[in-house]
């Protein structure tokens, strides 16, 4: 949305770039970002900080800059400073988990498609069709 302020998550030099939306527009990738021939957002930004420079990044690498106290995507590094590391015992980071198999792995994020919620928490239903692809690219 025009106007809103986003961090850049997408790997190189806008990694972690914060800026403000100017311009949003459907293109077709050329293999920089998306892969070549995908279909997606790509946003014109223009730079939150001492320049304007104006960058862009597609739309699928960006997250709202918010004051909330969490963040749903993080570092390895912000993980395990984080509360939750605290209280939970990944004292040998996070290497010391339980290995489960890839029966259960699949099973569990089947249960997770099934189980998603839009931003207003209303349940997401994920199409036959969605859901194929992804335990295809799964498997």
């Amino acid at each position: 949305e025009e106007g809103a302020k986003v961090v850049c998550f997408q790997r190189g030099a806008n990694w972690q770039r914060r800026g403000l939306v100017q311009d949003v527009s459907e293109c077709t990738s050329d293999g920089h970002g998306l892969r070549k021939g995908f279909e997606g957002m790509l946003v014109t930004l223009s730079d939150i900080g001492d320049n304007s420079e104006v960058f862009t990044c597609w739309s699928a690498f960006l997250a709202p800059v918010n004051d909330r106290e969490y963040s749903a995507i993080c570092t390895t590094h912000g993980f395990l400073s984080s509360n939750y590391c605290a209280l939970c015992p990944c004292s040998k980071g996070v290497g010391d988990v339980d290995h489960i198999s890839k029966e259960d792995a699949r099973v569990s994020l089947m249960k997770w498609l099934k189980e998603l919620e839009d931003a207003d928490g209303e349940p997401f239903e994920v199409t036959s069709e969605a859901l194929n692809s992804v335990l295809k690219q799964f498997d």
